[in-house]
């Protein structure tokens, strides 16, 4: 019985790293934990509801930056059961796989979708 269970965990654990790492998606820095993140900041271009708008991620100090309304954003990375979101008390960046939502806060009214461009 022992060695059946130690077959199929042998098993898993050959499956498990067969993945090629071209097949996993990983949508923004964020998602990874600190110390798989590929550089300490990363600039991604987007176009939120037909305005070009270029998010620097920095990965040092976990946080997104963007220029919305005329004003530099800053907000910090915060807990989110879905996607990668940033906020501050004002106004929320929300990333979920390739697209972002900024929201104004608290009353949660979207201002723009985003896509990368």
């Amino acid at each position: 019985m022992m060695l059946r269970f130690i077959g199929v965990l042998s098993a898993l654990v050959l499956i498990s790293g067969a993945i090629p790492a071209s097949a996993q998606t990983v949508t923004s820095p964020m998602s990874q934990p600190p110390s798989m993140r590929p550089a300490k900041k990363v600039t991604v271009h987007y176009v939120c509801s037909g305005l070009k708008v270029t998010a620097v991620y920095d990965n040092v100090k976990d946080r997104v930056s963007f220029v919305w309304g005329a004003k530099d954003n800053h907000l910090p990375h915060v807990a989110s059961a879905d996607g990668v979101r940033y906020a501050n008390s004002v106004i929320e960046w929300w990333e979920k796989g390739n697209n972002v939502t900024i929201s104004s806060l608290p009353e949660k009214n979207v201002l723009a979708t985003c896509t990368t461009s």
